[in-house]
């Protein structure tokens, strides 16, 4: 804005030649212009990364300076080469003296106390850097200063487990859509009789550091059965034909990316639906946490515009959206088989707390939410999000409550409509209650806001009826299911 007029100043010699000298250097800088953005972001960022590329850029502007002050003979030659040497000597000093490398010194000032940075690389896509908490219980996958994941968390691993374990049988063509930090795929490893694993991400350094940081990718690259796709999640599902049993996503949350918007939208889904075989299921991470109640709404409603089937399943965190052309069936016996496979349920284990342990049928079970018609009676008043009207691209977190839950919860489906999707439910009538007091104490626990209210309510309870000599359980039980407290009820 500074530059041009002082340029303009300078070529025009002849006003009645204004136009067309000013227009020749308007048309040289768009030239410039858009050479310097093919060259910059697919050359330079590219194979030399930030800093050198910044450093290049600075010392041609000093060499452009030193060549137009050489043009002023009462400049000395001996004046101008100081500048530039000054700047490769203090160059050399910051990156090779003091290990001064631009990305990593921002991002360790960004890290917090308890956190050592693992590794930084730049790429086309921006900086991508892991870091891990100095006791090493979690590592953390950042994208352009936005945490897209972390280990030790139960939900990330649960919600691979959810569509393997209600299939009819067994997917053998699997994909995962934004792969990220691979965390949400572990549990898709762990059946032999998965066949093809093609992993797409768009960005190839996030692959490389989740698979270099993270133990639950330990031997991923050595997979036969995996194949890694540097491409676009939206470009991928709509130019390759290809078609799978289990299409598996959980892209960034659009109020961290407004990139991701699109991933909402029901022609994205009406792509991935075409990506599934006739007896296929696909599988996307409804972010409650991170959508406003009429954000919620509208995703749910894209997605039941999508699929003729569809149901919403507790992952522990969030919740799952699974969708399918054909009805689902669920195979109770079939599902308890798989959860006793032994890494299966180590893992579960391992990586869930007692009271959200999938790795037990009830808890697993309970987990179901709402079956397709209950999903559609939640997102009825929602607006379809499309590509022309992709209305996450403006999200911004400001929003959010916990009233989205609460839409969710007001539609609970009936265990009796539940028992239909299963072909057996041996002792239903008896479990019933149980399983609907385990389900309420589930939702209490995606109150995430609220949660903390409960459990402080649920204690001091506790502390009263402990003062009593003669107190039972039973006694405090009654009390809570009086109160309307059922979570903490099931937790008794």
């Amino acid at each position: 804005g500074a530059t041009f007029p002082v340029v303009a100043k300078f070529i025009v010699t002849d006003l009645r030649e204004v136009g067309s000298q000013v227009g020749r250097a308007c048309a040289l800088n768009t030239v410039g212009c858009i050479l310097g953005l093919l060259c910059s972001g697919f050359v330079m960022l590219n194979f030399l990364g930030l800093q050198l590329s910044l450093y290049i850029l600075f010392g041609m502007n000093l060499l452009l300076s030193a060549v137009l002050l050489a043009a002023n003979r009462q400049w000395s030659w001996r004046y101008l080469s100081a500048a530039p040497l000054s700047v490769g000597v203090a160059a050399v000093i910051l990156i090779q003296c003091l290990n001064l490398h631009l990305p990593q010194a921002i991002l360790r000032t960004r890290c917090h106390a308890n956190e050592e940075l693992l590794e930084v690389r730049e790429g086309l896509t921006g900086i991508t850097f892991a870091t891990k908490s100095k006791d090493g219980s979690e590592a953390h996958l950042w994208d352009n200063g936005v945490r897209i994941s972390r280990g030790g968390r139960s939900t990330f691993l649960a919600q691979g487990y959810i569509p393997m374990l209600i299939a009819p049988r067994i997917p053998r063509d699997v994909l995962g859509l934004a792969f990220g930090a691979g965390l949400s795929y572990y549990g898709v490893r762990l059946f032999p009789e998965v066949q093809r694993l093609d992993f797409v991400d768009i960005s190839s350094d996030n692959i490389a550091v989740a698979l270099a940081h993270f133990p639950e990718n330990a031997g991923l690259k050595n997979d036969h059965r995996v194949r890694f796709i540097v491409d676009d999640a939206y470009s991928y599902v709509k130019y390759n034909a290809t078609q799978y049993d289990l299409i598996l996503m959980e892209p960034t949350p659009p109020r961290y990316g407004y990139q991701t918007a699109t991933l909402y939208t029901q022609e994205f889904y009406e792509l991935a639906r075409r990506r599934l075989t006739d007896d296929g299921c696909f599988a996307q991470v409804l972010p409650l946490n991170d959508l406003s109640p009429e954000e919620t709404v509208n995703v749910m409603r894209a997605f039941s515009a999508s699929f003729p089937r569809c149901l919403l399943w507790r992952n522990g965190w969030d919740c799952l959206m699974l969708g399918r052309v054909r009805e689902f069936h669920l195979d109770l016996q079939a599902i308890g088989e798989r959860l006793k496979r032994p890494e299966v349920r180590r893992t579960l284990l391992e990586s869930a707390p007692l009271v959200d342990n999938f790795s037990d049928l009830g808890n697993f079970i309970s987990g179901l939410l709402l079956t397709d018609e209950c999903f559609r009676a939640a997102a009825s008043g929602g607006k379809i999000y499309t590509n022309d009207n992709a209305g996450l691209r403006f999200s911004t977190g400001r929003n959010i409550t916990t009233d989205n839950i609460r839409n969710i919860h007001a539609h609970l489906s009936p265990w009796r409509d539940i028992r239909k999707l299963f072909n057996k439910f041996p002792d239903f009538e008896q479990k019933e209650s149980w399983l609907t007091m385990k389900r309420e104490y589930f939702m209490t626990r995606l109150y995430a806001t609220e949660a903390d209210k409960f459990y402080a309510a649920f204690l001091k309870y506790i502390q009263r009826y402990s003062r009593k000599k003669n107190a039972d359980l039973q006694a405090l039980h009654m009390y809570l299911l009086e109160r309307n407290m059922t979570a903490q009820a099931a937790e008794v």
